[in-house]
């Protein structure tokens, strides 16, 4: 399993951030795992390029946050003209749109960009947060995410938090079954999306599928991918 991120990250426990809860929550599905970036946020092509060689030919998992997957994987190697093959990895990312949508990175140029830099054609988006453990939303074939058989989620419109109709744009609620020993079980987010049917997806996955548009006017940025790049930035 390759982790787009630095060991660093763990290096101050009074530090511990949800970008770190995020790192070892998702390292369980791996093993060997390979941190890919230095603490100045380099990557670290010798290793990088002997671990590749390492599993050559086998299929691999790669996690990371969206910001920092463009940031310090895609635009180093551009910068540098190098190119890896990582056609047979799966990629699992998050975060950070916010700062990639002023940089006009959409979701589909993201994908575009990272297939023809690294030859990758399994990229999946997925939609979660720590204050909602367990529950995460996984982005289909066809573009869309889903919500898995223990959660939901509800638009609420802006004007009277009543419920929205499908294709409506409104503010994001997750429900969950899983949060036992703390209120977490309904969460009110301050993220925008749309749901656009039930059941009736093209990937032929069940439930509800949504996208995200983005986040309420002047939220606080609490993201695991965008908090690093309003420090990035500042």
């Amino acid at each position: 399993m390759i982790i787009l991120d630095s060991k660093s990250t763990f290096k101050n426990p009074a530090q511990f951030s949800a970008r770190g809860a995020g790192i070892l929550g998702m390292s369980n599905f791996g093993r060997d795992h390979f941190y890919a970036l230095d603490e100045n946020m380099n990557i670290d092509l010798k290793g990088f390029i002997a671990w590749l060689k390492k599993y050559e030919g086998e299929p691999k998992f790669m996690f990371g946050f969206t910001f920092m997957i463009w940031k310090y994987l895609y635009q180093q190697c551009v910068s540098s003209g190098l190119k890896l093959d990582l056609s047979n990895t799966l990629l699992f990312h998050s975060g950070g749109w916010k700062k990639l949508i002023e940089q006009s990175v959409s979701n589909q140029k993201f994908k575009d960009c990272l297939n023809e830099q690294f030859m990758m054609t399994q990229i999946h988006n997925f939609y979660g947060m720590v204050e909602s453990v367990g529950s995460i939303y996984i982005e289909c074939e066809e573009g869309f995410l889903h919500s898995p058989s223990f959660s939901e989620i509800l638009i609420r419109r802006f004007t009277d938090w009543s419920e929205a109709d499908i294709g409506e744009e409104g503010v994001i609620q997750v429900i969950s079954s899983l949060a036992q020993s703390y209120p977490g079980h309904s969460i009110l987010t301050e993220d925008i999306g749309t749901i656009h049917g039930i059941d009736d997806c093209k990937c032929g996955k069940n439930g509800r599928y949504f996208s995200i548009t983005g986040r309420v006017p002047n939220a606080e940025m609490r993201g695991c991918s965008d908090t690093h790049a309003a420090e990035v930035s500042s």
